[in-house]
Formats: C-alpha cells, structure tokens, sequence
C-alpha cells in the first residue's frame, strides 16, 4: 500500500487533532471570559495583570494536558494504524478504536515515547541552533541567511521522526520489550536514511516555495 493511500485513508486521524486545536481556543477563550466576568464581580479592571496571569496559567494548563498529552496519544494511535498498514496492507474500518487498542496494550512505552518526542525535538533544536552560530560566522556571504533557513528545515525534517519510527515499531511488534523495539526502530530508521533524506529535501523545498509565496 503506497503511502500516499495510507495517509489519504487515516485523515480521520488528522481532523480528530485539528479538533483538539480547535476544542484548546475555544477553551481559552471561555476561560478569559470567566477571567473578565470575575474581574467585573469584584470590582476590577475587566482586563488586569492578575486577570491575565490567572487566563495564561490557566490555559497553559489546558493546552498541556489536551494538547501535549491527549494529542501525543491521538498521533500515537494514527502511528500505530499506519504501522498496521505498512505492515499487513490493510487499513481497519474501525480504525480509530483499532488504534486506541493498540495505544493501549503499550501504554507504559507510549509513554516513555512522550518523552523521547520531547528530547529528540530538543536534540534537533539545539543542532538547528549550532547551523545558525556557523551561518552567523559567514554572515558577510551573499545569501547565506537562506542558506541557513533551509538547513535548519532540512535537519527538522530529516530527524524530527526518529521517535515516531521506534513509536511504530514498538507498537507493532507487542511481544517485544519497548526498549529493543525502541533500538530496533532506530536501526529500521538509518536503514532506509537515504529515502529518508530524500524526501526530506524534497519536503525542504516545497516548504521553502511556498514560505516565499
């Protein structure tokens, strides 16, 4: 099954997060009306500095769990039906439970692969930052500001999915221990690194056209 099908057939997936966006600003903006009808109650400023730290915190909160948690575990299960797909051919009807499920027999490494999101996004940060300092050193060249815009692109691209990959793999192989599974995946990933790198580059340069359109 071509990956393009894959995609096109769980964008269910896709709309359930664009969803959980949605479901954040409306929440957000519930939450700063509360903040502003409480302010008029006693007798504030509508809009105060305690007000708005009371909004941000408390949407911060919101944002953290729905989004950082609730949408982790949502793209692990669009991870898992994908998985499911690329491995047996088949995408299930009811592919949203079918990824519940599957999220939900490895809980424990869909966890711990919420973490490695995050250092793995961190990792990939601090080398875009590195490819800044060297571009800064030949800012005087002609360019070289774009230069460094797409590799920074390029590297995002490139890495950012390591996680997701040994996601998958683990989800897929359930009788193996999350940790060699985790292995596993990297090694699956660098295998197929040259493909890899070139859709990444192909990915850079569509973005870069239509971020100067």
């Amino acid at each position: 099954m071509k990956t393009g099908t894959i995609f096109a057939r769980t964008m269910k997936f896709v709309w359930l997060r664009l969803a959980l966006g949605m479901a954040v600003t409306v929440a957000s903006i519930i939450i700063f009306a509360i903040t502003v009808g409480v302010s008029k109650l006693v007798g504030a400023e509508p809009v105060n500095v305690a007000g708005l730290t009371i909004w941000f915190i408390l949407s911060a909160i919101v944002y953290g769990l729905v989004m950082n948690y609730a949408g982790y575990m949502l793209k692990a299960a669009h991870i898992a039906v994908v998985a499911k797909a690329v491995t047996t051919g088949q995408i299930p009807d009811n592919m949203v439970e079918e990824g519940k499920a599957m999220v939900i027999k490895r809980f424990g490494a869909t966890n711990v692969y919420l973490v490695l999101d995050r250092l793995i996004g961190g990792a990939v940060r601090e080398l875009q930052k590195t490819v800044g300092k060297v571009g800064n050193i030949f800012s005087g060249v002609p360019g070289m500001d774009k230069v460094v815009e797409f590799l920074q692109t390029f590297i995002g691209i490139a890495l950012g999915y390591i996680d997701e990959c040994c996601l998958g793999y683990t989800l897929y192989k359930e009788g193996e221990g999350a940790f060699k599974a985790g292995w596993d995946g990297v090694v699956i990933y660098f295998q197929n690194i040259k493909k890899l790198l070139k859709t990444a580059l192909l990915t850079t340069v569509l973005v870069m056209v239509f971020s100067f359109l």
